[in-house]
């Protein structure tokens, strides 16, 4: 897949994704915040055109998507867990909640996964509440959390 269908996946999905999680706030600090190599383009796929760059902002990309005439811009940060697993904390401008996405990221593939295991225990462990998709809790002890997903098995997501 060329890398400009890559970035537009990557950006129309990383916000609306039901196997994810909300936030209330930024978990991923400025200074944790890693720059992605394939997202370095923008593009279409189908009828959305997305623009990604990166902003003035440690190591944040802004993206605009369009879709039938309407724009809307937002901001991801991405951080990597271990290897190809990577965080993605993502909002549209105004919204009131970050998302909060894992991805597999390689030099010719980049793949939305989902965890698979005790989820419950592992918001436990760290603290953490989770209503729904809502994860509650200090900022430190989401991070804490969403990094502890690691030793969990992943599989794509639908």
């Amino acid at each position: 897949m060329r890398l400009v269908a890559r970035v537009a996946i990557l950006v129309g999905t990383l916000l609306a994704l039901t196997s994810c999680y909300e936030l209330e706030r930024e978990v991923i600090p400025i200074a944790a915040g890693e720059v992605v190599s394939e997202l370095k383009e923008s593009g279409s796929l189908g009828d959305r055109t997305f623009r990604v760059g990166r902003s003035g902002q440690g190591n944040d990309y802004r993206f605009t998507e369009t879709f039938r005439g309407r724009s809307r811009v937002g901001s991801f940060r991405a951080m990597r867990v271990q290897g190809d697993l990577w965080i993605m904390q993502s909002r549209y401008d105004g919204d009131p909640f970050y998302t909060a996405s894992f991805w597999r990221v390689g030099t010719a593939v980049v793949t939305r996964v989902e965890p698979r295991g005790d989820i419950a225990a592992l918001a436990e462990r760290h603290g953490v509440v989770r209503e729904g998709d809502l994860v509650r809790g200090q900022p430190t002890n989401v991070l804490a959390f969403l990094r502890a997903h690691v030793n969990l098995n992943f599989a794509p997501a639908d």
